[in-house]
């Protein structure tokens, strides 16, 4: 069985995947068309990001059990 996953896009969704995959994967590479910047900041090629992004706080207490 192979040990290395590759993940297709640096968005959070791609860099929340890659991360949940370090769990299971010994190798996890991620593809992305534009260079990743060292802080936040806007990037070329994503036209969403001029929208606000937050994390509401029932996002951050987890779903209801």
């Amino acid at each position: 069985m192979s040990m290395h996953a590759v993940v297709i896009g640096g968005s959070v969704a791609g860099l929340s995947a890659a991360q949940a995959l370090t769990r299971i994967y010994t190798r996890v590479t991620l593809i992305e068309r534009n260079t990743l910047p060292d802080c936040a900041e806007q990037r070329a090629g994503t036209p969403q990001a001029l929208h606000i992004h937050v994390l509401l706080t029932r996002g951050v207490e987890g779903a209801p059990v």
